[in-house]
């Protein structure tokens, strides 16, 4: 019997301002060079999901009115996020 494959699991952030509120609302793209290959927003708590990618691509949290902020690599490497960018433990 063949095995089944999984699914990749998705990582889990949330987007906060300067104050640790979270962000609802924030466009969060991630590129592999000038690709957008993932796109999403974040929930009424400022979470998003992203699948994995290589540490090379970037993320890019994006809210009208307020600093675009961006890093390398998808959650949950947390050190390589904005402060005000946090990661979860998965569901």
């Amino acid at each position: 019997m063949p095995a089944l494959a999984q699914a990749p699991s998705k990582s889990r952030a949330v987007v906060m301002d300067q104050t640790t509120l979270p962000l609802p609302g924030v466009r969060v793209d991630m590129y592999r060079g000038d690709q957008i290959i993932q796109s999403t927003v974040t929930a009424g708590d400022g979470t998003f999901e992203l699948l994995p990618g290589p540490a090379t691509d970037l993320v890019e949290a994006t809210l009208e009115g307020l600093k675009r902020s961006a890093c390398r690599g998808a959650p949950p490497i947390a050190s390589s996020w904005p402060s005000h960018t946090r990661p979860t433990s998965p569901r």
